[in-house]
């Protein structure tokens, strides 16, 4: 079986805590608990998590704190909100203040876990993109260098075709006498009578 990700659920109800651990574990993630905030931050800077479900009401830090500070210690981790039934208001604040999602006490542990799989989804969409970006930047410099030297070797062809005439060379490329002679600089090709 995949392994799929490690998941840290936050909320100072122990209930909630242990249902939560107890689901998300059969459904094959790596759960980790945390009654408070303070606690879950050492959990985060630990374990490189990039998962948090977060009460949003909890002595000491709420919900919102945590995210904010989470998202210091570790930049790419989403957090999930769990809100009372009712407060969209709050929930909006949260989801602005930028949490991935949130959803609403009591709740279906299904509802969460499908919330899970399209938020590892969305990270390795993120890890995709950032991936392939990557690989195009390492491309684009072999890219670059090989376009030089084609310029650089029709350049030198047409010069060497018009015996070094820099304004007959120019008219041939298409370019200003100036352009061809701060191209032919730049190519070290000087030697070349102007």
């Amino acid at each position: 079986m995949k392994r799929k990700a490690k998941v840290l659920v936050v909320d100072d109800e122990a209930i909630i805590r242990e249902s939560l651990h107890d689901w998300l574990t059969e459904a094959g993630y790596e759960v980790f608990t945390a009654g408070n905030g303070p606690q879950a931050l050492e959990i985060i800077e630990r374990e490189g998590l990039r998962i948090a479900i977060a009460d949003l009401v909890m002595p000491g830090m709420d919900g919102i704190k945590l995210m904010k500070r989470a998202k210091e210690i570790s930049p790419d981790i989403e957090v999930i909100i769990i809100t009372a039934y009712g407060s969209l208001p709050t929930a909006i604040t949260a989801i602005r203040e930028g949490a991935y999602d949130y959803i609403e006490k009591p709740f279906c542990p299904e509802r969460v876990e499908i919330l899970i799989e399209k938020l590892v989804e969305h990270q390795k969409l993120i890890e995709k993109n950032l991936s392939l970006q990557q690989k195009l930047v390492a491309r684009s410099i072999p890219l670059e260098k090989n376009l030089r030297q084609v310029e650089r070797n029709h350049i030198l062809s047409v010069l060497a075709q018009t015996k070094g005439n820099y304004t007959e060379a120019a008219r041939v490329l298409g370019i200003s006498r100036m352009t061809l002679y701060n191209k032919a600089k730049e190519y070290g090709l000087q030697e070349v009578r102007k």
